[in-house]
């Protein structure tokens, strides 16, 4: 009788001990559950908040219809080279009939398409420079007449070493830096025209003398780029000293 009631003892206390285990194992399910229900909420708010800002950032980025327009029209505006040789030249003197009605034409479309902008290539300034001749004496009959030949193969003359040339500074929207030459005139790119230049003729080459550079000029209907010289004794013979 003893033994059955030290048995029921202990399984009573066992069983309450299991049943309180039980119920705080319960509590605290229950308790991360509700925990991560408000994690959960928390989530939420801070989603609907950043949805919120993206969707006030994608209306601030939103282009103006006028741009949106215009933006194809600009991109059809080619900006003008330095290989478009003719028609950046300045044609002296040359004025058309129709210049009037073409001025006109032209401020009513630049009135209307004001948001476009084109790139062309401007005219700064315009100087004439003499051309030193240094092979004065110092040229052998032989390689006068290679020169004559070349000269007469170029369609250049011999008048040409008195030349009094004309300069052109021009400036590009592309900041290209090259020149033109032909009999009289020089067309420079990227060349300060405040800079002083001179001109100087040595062994049938003529040479662009800048500052304390130097650069070799040859005639041709294509714009070239520079050609700087790095010959020590020949920057000598033009002038420099070291």
């Amino acid at each position: 009788m003893k033994n059955k009631i030290l048995i029921f003892a202990v399984g009573l206390v066992a069983g309450l001990t299991i049943g309180v285990l039980f119920s705080v194992a319960i509590k605290e399910l229950i308790i991360q559950f509700e925990e991560l229900h408000i994690s959960l909420k928390k989530i939420n708010q801070k989603q609907s908040q950043l949805s919120q800002r993206l969707d006030s950032m994608q209306a601030k980025l939103v282009p103006d219809t006028k741009k949106i327009n215009t933006a194809p029209t600009q991109s059809k505006s080619k900006p003008v080279i330095p290989n478009s040789a003719k028609a950046t030249e300045i044609k002296d003197n040359v004025k058309s009939p129709d210049s009037k009605a073409t001025n006109a034409s032209s401020a009513d479309i630049t009135a209307a398409d004001s948001d476009i902008v084109v790139m062309t290539n401007e005219l700064i300034s315009v100087i004439h420079v003499p051309l030193k001749d240094t092979d004065t004496g110092k040229v052998n009959k032989k390689t006068r007449e290679s020169d004559s030949t070349l000269a007469a193969m170029s369609d250049v003359s011999d008048s040409n070493k008195n030349l009094s040339y004309r300069i052109e500074f021009w400036k590009s929207p592309l900041n290209y830096k090259g020149y033109k030459m032909s009999t009289g005139k020089i067309i420079l790119y990227g060349i300060n025209p405040v800079t002083p230049v001179s001109l100087v003729l040595r062994n049938q080459i003529h040479y662009l003398l800048v500052n304390q550079s130097a650069y070799r000029l040859d005639f041709t209907d294509d714009y070239k780029p520079y050609e700087r010289v790095t010959d020590k004794t020949l920057l000598k013979k033009l002038g420099y000293e070291d």
